[in-house]
């Protein structure tokens, strides 16, 4: 049997992999709001807890998800592409997605963070 990892000792692969695993779950128990109109619209109600942008987000999309985050105190994690979100979410592209609870949203948090962290320890190498 496989050991189980701790996030940190994740590369920036894996944790991108755990990470859209996560989105995907979450996309089964019905706790995600995918896609820019429906994040907009969940985030102006106070439910959006996270929000998931694709790496390769249009600049007019990041500025209006990004300006709504901040307005409504919900904070943004950049990771993965649109391509990979629709994927794992068994939908279309997708730049946007809300995550619509706590234990989700703290997941993907953890992780993402360290995606980021070993994404640009490795641009510096």
């Amino acid at each position: 049997m496989k050991a189980k990892q701790t996030p940190e000792a994740l590369s920036p692969e894996e944790a991108e992999a755990k990470a859209l695993r996560l989105l995907g779950l979450a996309r089964r128990a019905g706790k995600l709001s995918p896609g820019l109109d429906a994040t907009m619209s969940q985030l102006a109600k106070g439910q959006v807890l996270l929000v998931c942008l694709a790496a390769d987000t249009g600049d007019s999309t990041r500025r209006k998800i990004l300006r709504a985050a901040e307005t409504h105190n919900c904070p943004v994690h950049c990771f993965s592409n649109a391509d990979r979100f629709g994927e794992a979410t068994g939908s279309g592209s997708r730049a946007v997605i809300g995550v619509l609870d706590a234990g989700f949203a703290s997941g993907l948090a953890q992780i993402t963070d360290i995606w980021q962290m070993r994404r640009n320890t490795e641009k510096q190498v």
